[in-house]
């Protein structure tokens, strides 16, 4: 009898001239998830038999009511027990079957049920009676307590399918789904590397690695997520001076970001961005990076004279790292794990130091390793399905590989302010290369400890004394000292260890850096969740119970008021000692800058040079903004750059380069980061101070670059040259500069008429004006070049490839045949 009932159903749904289907402001949609059935009756005997009755409609697989913690995740079925038909009878056509979950935009701190891959299903008019799974996740919020909610999920139809009868249709199924995130268990969990550099795994074991080279400092055992960290000499020669880290390289699937000091120039940039899963965060004066892999862990590295480095796990972690960081497993017994999977005892971390030291294959510093870098799996993109309201969609499908909530600044301090583009630069502009004539060597060499203070004979004792007066007078400090989780002797312990070896006490402002920082860190995450948010959606938690006990009255050890009080107190390395910290900020004494007062303002800033060796070629590139890349460049309103003038011409009559300067001018600098600015390269021609001579043939526009914190301390010029290689040939050192004219143009143009070389040069810049006049004088040119050329071939042929040129065409010889070409 069922089969019976979906043949006619078929007859009625597939063949549409069977019936009429009404409009939509019509259809009643309960039309769709009814049951139906047929009864034979005999009259005579007053019988009747019903079949059994036959849902039509959508079925929702699953359980009323789910459960998901963590990572843990369910598929839900949906299956449509009757067929539909296509527009067109022969072709295969897809009825999407969409979710939608009810979320708000202030619930950051929460977790949320989320769709894997999409945010539905596509149901074939071929396999209309298969089971369609939709898988179901966790995205965890921002808190680290243990916390519990429900989302509502609801199911509708698309809204723009042509069969009216499914159009559009809200499912009356509804799923609740209970999630649950508990990442107490990570609270006061880190991995850090810092100054010379004292390590510590997650799982809290400390050990040393006073080593040369480049580590695996993290490893995500399921995803393909790497921090790598690259050690040099912080000063002197070893074995008189410690190690520090230099350069930290962070792959997640193909993005790759980069910060590298161990060199010159200080690179920071993202050489390669094709998966988008990668955040970046530059504060201050760019001496403080944030970047939020996908999995909710985050990479915090400060900058002094080397780089503090700090990783910060999240619930993908547990049971799946790998590295100098350790297995995090709450069990420091096993920290010490080799890449083969054996364990060796913390007394043996020097052989496990020297086992994590990467191969140059894996090698994230260099960019030839890059392509075989695995992909971010789209399988795994979690999507916030949005929900309707009022009829309309509110927050509409959105995916991405992120497994936990960001939050905006008001919300929590750590937002996103940068995605993988990071500081507006072109992807494929990347090139570091300089010029060597740019490079001075006298700025490339470390600072040593003479130079930034005088060796003193410390014993432990008096080392101890040193740390403890220094730290003990920040107020910061002494309040960080009654936090859960936080141990003072710690950092003191560090800072003795580092005075010892270095017989200085250069480091202490470091350690009390890294406490401050240690102890915010702790206070942020540990946040109650504010009342309306949880009356609002319902939250449930043990752990909310605890802290909240412990904030009462907003006095507690957690609470919001001391947050802030800590966060005014927190001045970046205690402004050197060289300004005064007012509300978390330094205010530099006269003289100094940056966000940390340790640039001397009345000293030019260092520059090494412009990539890709100084030239800017206007065939890649509009040539408007230039990278300058250097340090110690302050975040303020009088950086600036001066450029000077100068013309690369050519002269026809003697055949040689000739070079005409014009004065300077000054403009204002925009800040990328401590070690890098942009300069935005005037126009010349728009100039009216600037007058430019006619009497030679223009072949390059050259700049004498240089950069001040201030508009009257400049350092040294460097060079740079703007060409457009389509016509102009450059060999550029410094300021030896070399161009002429490519041997095409010379030959079909000549030197006896300098104006039709000044129209090409400047043509192959701005291409194609005026197409009609150009071409027609093309034609006239080509015939009198070719009058007596037999060889050349039917002259109205050609004509008709100069009238099919597109408009960017440069040369004429490019129009002729390969084997007519004038030598």
């Amino acid at each position: 009898m069922q089969d019976h009932i979906v043949c006619l159903l078929q007859r009625l749904l597939v063949v549409q001239e069977c019936f009429e289907i009404p409009s939509t402001k019509q259809i009643d949609h309960q039309i769709t998830n009814f049951h139906i059935f047929c009864a034979i009756s005999a009259i005579q005997l007053n019988i009747t038999v019903p079949s059994e009755p036959y849902f039509v409609g959508f079925e929702v697989i699953s359980n009323n009511s789910l459960k998901l913690k963590d990572l843990e995740e369910t598929v839900v079925y949906i299956r449509l027990t009757v067929p539909f038909g296509c527009q067109r009878q022969s072709e295969e056509c897809f009825l999407g079957v969409n979710i939608f979950i009810e979320t708000g935009e202030d619930e950051c701190l929460l977790p949320a049920a989320a769709a894997l891959s999409s945010c539905g299903v596509k149901i074939s008019s071929w396999r209309w009676n298969q089971s369609y799974p939709l898988r179901i996740a966790v995205k965890h919020g921002q808190n680290l307590h243990s916390i519990s909610r429900t989302n509502n999920i609801r199911f509708r139809t698309d809204e723009n399918f042509y069969h009216d009868f499914f159009c559009n249709y809200t499912l009356p199924k509804n799923i609740q789904v209970e999630v649950t995130t508990d990442a107490s268990n990570l609270n006061g969990k880190e991995c850090h590397a810092i100054c010379d550099p004292h390590m510590q795994t997650f799982d809290g074991s400390k050990y040393e690695n006073q080593n040369e080279g480049t580590y695996i400092l993290y490893k995500h055992l399921k995803s393909p997520l790497q921090v790598q960290m690259r050690t040099n000499p912080c000063y002197g020669v070893p074995p008189d001076g410690p190690f520090c880290p230099c350069g930290v390289a962070i792959a997640s699937g193909r993005d790759v970001f980069v910060v590298d000091r161990c060199s010159k120039p200080i690179k920071i940039y993202m050489p390669q961005c094709d998966d988008g899963t990668l955040k970046v965060k530059i504060k201050g004066a760019g001496n403080f990076y944030q970047i939020y892999l996908s999995t909710g862990t985050w990479v915090k590295i400060t900058s002094g004279i080397s780089f503090n480095i700090y990783i910060y796990p999240y619930i993908s972690d547990r049971k799946s790292t790998s590295g100098l960081c350790g297995y995090l497993d709450a069990d420091a017994q096993n920290d010490f794990v080799l890449r083969n999977g054996t364990t060796v005892p913390k007394e043996k971390f020097e052989d496990f130091n020297s086992h994590w030291l990467v191969k140059p294959e894996e090698d994230l510093f260099n960019s030839s390793n890059y392509k075989s870098l695995p992909s971010w799996p789209r399988e795994d993109y979690l999507c916030m399905c949005g929900h309707y309201q009022d009829g309309y969609i509110v927050q509409p499908e959105h995916c991405s590989p992120d497994t936990r909530n960001s939050c905006p600044e008001s919300v929590l301090n750590d937002s996103l302010a940068a995605n993988c583009n990071i500081n507006h630069r072109i992807k494929e502009n990347v090139a570091i290369e300089l010029d060597p004539s740019d490079f001075d060597v006298s700025q490339n060499e470390n600072d040593t400890l003479t130079e930034i203070q005088t060796k003193r004979h410390f014993t432990k004792e008096s080392a101890n004394f040193e740390c403890w007066s220094y730290l003990n007078r920040s107020l910061l400090f002494e309040k960080c000292s009654e936090i859960p989780d936080i141990n003072p002797e710690s950092f003191i312990e560090m800072c003795v260890m580092d005075t010892m070896l270095t017989n200085t006490t250069f480091w202490t402002p470091t350690h009390l850096d890294h406490a401050q920082k240690r102890c915010i860190h702790q206070v942020t995450v540990n946040q109650p969740i504010p009342e309306q948010i949880i009356k609002k959606y319902n939250v449930t938690s043990n752990s909310l119970e605890q802290v909240s006990n412990q904030t009462t009255n907003g006095t507690g050890i957690y609470s919001a008021s001391l947050l802030q009080n800590l966060r005014d107190l927190a001045c970046p390395m205690n402004c050197t000692g060289q300004g005064d910290c007012i509300k978390g900020q330094c205010r530099c004494y006269k003289g100094y800058g940056s966000e940390d007062c340790s640039v001397d303002m009345k000293k030019a800033p260092k520059v090494y040079g412009i990539p890709n060796r100084g030239v800017c070629d206007l065939q890649e590139t509009r040539c408007d903004r230039i990278s300058v890349l250097g340090e110690d460049f302050t975040n303020s309103q009088h950086l600036s750059c001066r450029l000077s003038i100068f013309q690369v011409k050519y002269d026809v009559q003697d055949n040689e380069t000739r070079f005409h300067d014009y004065n300077s001018i000054v403009v204002q600098a925009q800040w990328i980061s401590f070690a890098e600015v942009s300069c935005p390269i005037v126009d010349v021609r728009s100039k009216r101070s600037v007058q430019f001579s006619d009497d030679l043939d223009t072949l390059a526009i050259g700049y004498k670059v240089a950069v001040g914190n201030t508009r009257d301390i400049f350092g040294r010029d460097i060079s740079l040259l703007v060409v457009d290689s389509l016509c102009v040939d450059c060999i550029k050192a410094g300021f030896n500069i070399t161009c002429t004219l490519k041997h095409r143009y010379m030959d079909v143009y000549g030197k006896t008429d300098k104006l039709i070389v000044i129209q090409i040069t400047l043509a192959c810049k701005t291409k194609a004006q005026h197409k009609k006049d150009k071409k027609e004088k093309a034609y006239a040119e080509l015939q009198e070049i070719n009058k007596n050329n037999d060889d050349y071939g039917n002259m109205e042929e050609v004509y008709d490839e100069i009238a099919d040129l597109p408009d960017d065409y440069a040369s004429i010889s490019d129009s002729v045949p390969t084997n007519n070409k004038l030598k």
